[in-house]
């Protein structure tokens, strides 16, 4: 839409409203103005006056903050994800337990290791015995035997039906049948089990679902500074007018 024609030279009502009437020259309005049929001058209006016509264009369009709202998604989806992923893996490893294999004191008992690393030793049942006084030998797969070393932290559980203490642990060179025998005296409620090393699996537990809050976090942080990036990009300039 382009601007009003202006309007023919003469005197015509103050667009400024601040005296009867006003003289325009044919291109623009003059300081000599009228009022009640005494003619005077009057400058400090026209500031107001000769402004040239702006044409009207089309709005410029909106920024669109979607990514924002995107990123938020993609924040709350990495939380839940590490929540529960990490829920499940307290869980299972609490439940490890149960799947150990154990044998009362005296006793033995054979695991068969399919990975090779470490495993440990653990005193359950309702007297705990230490390692001194357990007298544990393992012998691997080739018959040999293999040492035991102490375990130096303080791992308890108490779950699955099982309580114990690790008490010892050794390695495993490679993988084949271990067989773990106590040869301490009897002692009535006295036990032993084998399996991985708890402390260690409850450090794991972190990883997985770190890792998965780590990787949502980039994924937000890129989609804030795409959206920065694409709303403060230039726009184009309109191509005509409506």
């Amino acid at each position: 839409m382009s601007a009003s024609p202006p309007p023919a030279p003469g005197w015509h009502p103050d667009p400024a409203g601040l005296h009867t009437h006003r003289y325009f020259d044919g291109i623009r309005w003059t300081a000599n103005v009228a009022d009640n049929g005494v003619q005077g001058q009057d400058a400090a209006s026209l500031a107001f006056l000769n402004v040239p016509a702006q044409p009207v264009g089309p709005a410029p369009p909106k920024r669109s903050a979607a990514g924002f709202w995107i990123a938020g998604a993609v924040g709350v989806l990495a939380v839940v994800l590490t929540i529960a992923l990490g829920i499940t893996r307290f869980v299972d490893t609490l439940s490890q337990p149960a799947d150990y294999a154990r044998t009362s004191v005296p006793g033995s008992v054979s695991v068969i290791v399919r990975e090779t690393g470490e495993r440990v030793v653990y005193s359950e049942g309702s007297v705990r015995l230490p390692l001194s006084q357990l007298d544990l030998t393992v012998t691997g797969p080739d018959g040999g035997a293999v040492a035991v070393r102490p375990y130096t932290a303080s791992v308890t559980y108490d779950t699955a039906g099982h309580s114990g203490r690790a008490v010892g642990r050794f390695d495993v060179p490679v993988p084949g049948r271990y067989v773990v025998a106590a040869r301490a005296a009897a002692v009535p409620g006295a036990e032993i089990a084998v399996g991985p090393d708890l402390f260690g699996d409850l450090i794991g537990i972190f990883t997985g679902p770190l890792l998965v809050l780590l990787a949502g976090l980039i994924l937000v942080g890129a989609i804030i500074v795409f959206t920065f990036w694409w709303r403060r990009r230039p726009l184009p300039e309109p191509t005509g007018l409506p």
